[in-house]
């Protein structure tokens, strides 16, 4: 039971960037551009680490 619940914790935290894209109020292209590249590219930390910083810096302005 142990191993399942440390394996679940390990899940949650490698999709927080995509948890966090599709909790927040992001364009359905970005929540789905984030949820791609962190599923396929987030085993690299840098990755993981762009997809989290994607997610949260959304602020929902226009950028022009």
């Amino acid at each position: 039971m142990q191993n399942v619940l440390i394996l679940a914790a390990c899940v949650v935290v490698y999709l927080l960037p995509s948890i966090v894209a599709f909790v927040r109020p992001l364009p359905k292209t970005d929540r789905w551009h984030i949820g791609l590249c962190n599923v396929f590219l987030g085993w690299t930390v840098i990755a993981w680490a762009v997809c989290l910083w994607w997610a949260i810096a959304y602020t929902g302005e226009s950028q022009r």
